[in-house]
């Protein structure tokens, strides 16, 4: 390899790397209203996601009561579109509380 052919590579590994990354836009922060809706959907399923036991019926039973808290929660008019965050956001309310 000539000293030309090196100085070429050499050039190619002193390019800094781009990277790239994705575009993800904050979800709107929940209003009162919803914090609302949604205590009021966790305390009619409260026995169901209060309870301590992890075994593969109480879990089950878990996801499903927060698919259904989800389902209501998106069919009020006033309310975004939330299906994920609605667990999260109900731990940090217990949090604050």
């Amino acid at each position: 390899m000539s000293s030309e052919e090196m100085s070429d590579s050499t050039d190619i590994l002193d390019v800094p790397t781009v990277v790239l990354k994705p575009n993800k836009s904050k979800a709107p922060v929940i209003s009162t209203k919803e914090k609302t809706i949604l205590l009021e959907l966790v305390h009619q399923r409260l026995k169901i996601i209060g309870d301590c036991h992890s075994n593969p019926k109480m879990v089950f039973k878990k996801q499903k009561a927060w698919y259904e808290i989800a389902k209501k929660f998106n069919i009020e008019p006033d309310c975004h579109c939330r299906t994920m965050q609605l667990k999260k956001y109900w731990e940090n309310l217990k949090k604050v509380a």
